[in-house]
């Protein structure tokens, strides 16, 4: 999925399944693969049945989050969000698959996506902080520029990414938070850069 063979990726997930119906990784990556092919609402429906195979995954919350911010439930998001957190994913340490890792980055997220501008650049500006430390990805504070359209910050925070080897950057090809960057020629610059054919 990550490089854009979407096909193959769907048919292996759905061997995986087939073989290990029961098994919550296997669930779970059905719902990424979903979620990377802009299947918001299905990917949402994959990950609660993964939560009721694994009711104390972390990371199934931290995927539900995601899919429900992405179909625009925020309160549903904040709250799975809020439950991930809860359970015990302080260090930010779920899948790689995730597109985002900071918790932080997910309430700057819904800020974004409700036209809360302010709200979501006083939290970028805290992730910002983090990134500094190295509490936060810099492919985190990408993501917040790139919903809030300003490419030419988003694109420096996914040069530092990039400079600091961040592991995320293996989604980068299919993360939904940076749609609005893949017409912009230095989107595809920066794929070839990583590996990803563009």
């Amino acid at each position: 999925m990550n490089v854009g063979r979407e096909p193959e990726s769907m048919a292996q997930s759905r061997t995986a399944l087939a073989l290990d119906p029961l098994n919550p990784a296997a669930v779970l990556h059905m719902g990424y693969c979903e979620l990377a092919r802009g299947e918001p609402r299905l990917a949402v429906e994959r990950f609660q049945a993964g939560l009721r195979l694994d009711p104390g995954s972390t990371e199934a919350y931290r995927f539900l989050a995601e899919g429900y911010a992405l179909s625009g439930r925020w309160d549903e998001a904040a709250a799975a969000e809020a439950e991930a957190f809860r359970r015990g994913d302080p260090a930010d340490t779920a899948s790689s698959a995730l597109p985002l890792r900071s918790r932080l980055a997910m309430t700057a997220v819904i800020a974004a996506r409700r036209g809360h501008t302010a709200d979501a650049l006083h939290l970028l500006s805290g992730m910002i902080d983090g990134a500094n430390r190295g509490t936060v990805l810099a492919s985190d504070v990408a993501s917040i520029y790139a919903l809030l359209g300003r490419k030419d910050e988003a694109f420096r925070w996914l040069d530092r990414a990039f400079g600091g080897h961040e592991t995320p950057l293996i989604a980068l090809k299919t993360n939904l938070y940076m749609a609005s960057l893949r017409s912009d020629p230095r989107f595809k610059v920066l794929l070839r850069r990583i590996g990803l054919p563009a």
